[in-house]
């Protein structure tokens, strides 16, 4: 088993500038941007490195929670792409819970804007077990 179970035990995690990322215990990446947090890609890379460096090799689900009136700029964010470079063939599913009206929107075009090679699918808050749920069901 590599990085992923054993990180998960030990309840580790990695702290970028903008977010906290972390295996959950059902063998899963969390990452929660940090209330504040503007995206743009140089934030977007330091994070996909951290999720590179939790997963050591392993495939992995991300779970991802953006906060109540986070900024994403969805259009310049087109560079940087979850999935994409050394991420590809690792990240098989990703669930965004978003905590309010404009972050649902936001990444909801997010997701549908871009070609993703594995399913990528928009929760609110409220449905943020049932976000789990259906990324476990994607990583069995």
């Amino acid at each position: 088993m590599g990085t992923l179970g054993s990180m998960s035990a030990l309840g580790d995690h990695l702290e970028t500038r903008s977010a906290v990322l972390r295996v959950n215990e059902s063998g899963m990446i969390e990452q929660r941007f940090k209330e504040g947090a503007d995206l743009d890609t140089t934030m977007l890379s330091e994070n996909r490195d951290a999720r590179l460096a939790i997963c050591d090799g392993d495939t992995y689900g991300l779970y991802c929670v953006l906060p109540t009136e986070m900024s994403i700029p969805v259009l310049r964010l087109g560079s940087e792409r979850y999935g994409e470079g050394e991420e590809e063939g690792r990240l098989k599913a990703l669930a965004i819970v978003a905590e309010d009206d404009k972050g649902h929107t936001m990444a909801s075009v997010y997701s549908k804007y871009f070609n993703f090679s594995f399913p990528v699918r928009v929760f609110e808050q409220a449905a943020a077990e049932e976000a789990k749920a259906w990324l476990r069901l994607h990583l069995s």
